[in-house]
């Protein structure tokens, strides 16, 4: 995180966990968030397809259904969603056309100055909506998504809220403190590079030398890499038990239309929502654009589109990218 935060940004994110950017979306871009998202049925939320088998489409035939289902949608201690409890009433996954609106608002209201001169994939937004009666993700951190498979340790999470979050109205989020000091945090860019050199070692196919999702389902030794994705899913589930309990966590009053940025690879969780009107956040997950030996794919979570949107820290502007004819400007990704 040090490459890509400020000084200043920096120093509150490794005493908090999370940057105060000071940052406040104007009125009419919470309205045509609202707007857009109003017009989505909650039919649209897609975030089970991270852990369902629902991926692997049931025309599918045999081999590369079961490896799909196995490599992009295991997830320890989850349950399929019909046996689950209802999450949120809209959890949708994509790449709307509020992504360059939001961030091109928020560099004219000083987003840059929060940033170093590091380029990002800005991958994918998110709304997550409910009431009282709805359950949130609980305590977690998010560990290496096969769907969205391009990913680094200092993934950055632009967190903005629809509405005030406080004491009163409970919903606030946590996130992890002090994250600079955690071994497992420390070791975030190095498994998922780790994992690269794997996928590659058993012969995934790969694009300008980086492993494709695609090339790693349809390899020969894909059954080893679903073992290792298998390994890696376990492992991340171990250690949310073991620390559930020890983590110390920065709640985080917010109003509405505020700006924060966290890391979503730090454990975080919601508290319940206590008001009778609906909780809603926006997201735009950011992806720094490092060289983890991974591709960028185009689609994730049944064939939504992704990663059309680079966000340039150094020049403070949005541009889409369109990966079938551009590939993005790597840096070597920091040790630390």
């Amino acid at each position: 995180m040090r490459t890509i935060l400020s000084e200043a940004s920096y120093a509150e994110f490794q005493s908090q966990g999370f940057v105060r950017t000071g940052l406040m979306l104007p009125e009419a871009d919470l309205d045509q968030i609202r707007a857009l998202y109003r017009s989505m049925p909650a039919s649209l939320s897609n975030w089970s397809y991270f852990d369902s088998k629902a991926i692997a489409r049931p025309g599918e035939p045999g081999r590369k259904a079961r490896l799909k289902r196995l490599l992009r949608s295991w997830i320890p201690g989850r349950g399929h969603p019909s046996t689950s409890p209802k999450v949120y009433e809209k959890s949708i996954y994509g790449s709307t056309e509020l992504i360059p609106v939001v961030l091109r608002a928020l560099l004219e209201r000083g987003l840059k100055e929060h940033l170093r001169g590091v380029s990002f994939l800005a991958a994918h937004d998110i709304l997550l909506e409910g009431t009282k009666h709805d359950h949130n993700f609980g305590f977690h951190d998010d560990g290496f998504g096969w769907d969205i498979f391009f990913q680094t340790g200092d993934d950055v999470t632009v967190f903005i809220a629809l509405q005030d979050m406080n004491e009163q109205t409970g919903g606030r989020l946590s996130v992890e403190r002090h994250p600079e000091e955690s071994i497992l945090f420390a070791e975030r860019n190095r498994s998922i590079q780790a994992f690269a050199r794997y996928c590659k070692d058993q012969g995934a196919g790969l694009e300008d030398g980086r492993v494709t999702r695609e090339g790693a389902e349809t390899c020969r030794r894909r059954k080893h890499i679903a073992d290792e994705y298998r390994r890696m899913g376990e492992e991340r589930n171990l250690r949310t038990r073991q620390n559930y309990r020890k983590v110390e966590m920065s709640t985080i009053d917010m109003k509405q239309g505020e700006v924060i940025l966290f890391n979503n690879k730090l454990f975080h969780d919601v508290e319940t929502w206590k008001s009778s009107s609906h909780r809603s956040v926006y997201i735009i997950r950011c992806l720094p654009l490092y060289e983890m030996g991974l591709c960028p794919p185009q689609k994730f979570l049944n064939d939504v589109d992704c990663n059309r949107y680079i966000l340039d820290g150094e020049a403070g502007e949005v541009r889409p990218i369109d990966l079938d004819t551009e590939t993005p400007t790597f840096v070597a990704c920091p040790s630390s």
